[in-house]
């Protein structure tokens, strides 16, 4: 893909097509598997300040994290864009 700041501005218009671009990217991760009970986690419940968060999927555990956490953006609260 030929990319510059052109298509950068064109396409990546929000955080979710930010958050999109940096998992293609693989800065953020594609998939995770929960650390309380090891089943598969999905992306996309939004916590209360609207950042994505990964959810168990096993109902009984039902663990959340920041879909920062093991990235180099875990810790920074500032938006994406």
């Amino acid at each position: 893909m030929n990319m510059n700041l052109e298509w950068y501005f064109a396409n990546i218009t929000d955080e979710e097509s930010e958050a999109a671009f940096l998992r293609e990217k693989g800065v953020f991760h594609r998939e995770r598997s929960c650390l309380s009970c090891h089943q598969q986690m999905q992306l996309g419940s939004r916590r209360p300040n609207g950042s994505p968060q990964w959810k168990c999927t096993n109902k009984a555990c039902g663990a959340r994290i920041s879909a920062r956490t093991g990235t180099w953006f875990e810790g920074n609260n500032a938006g994406l864009m």
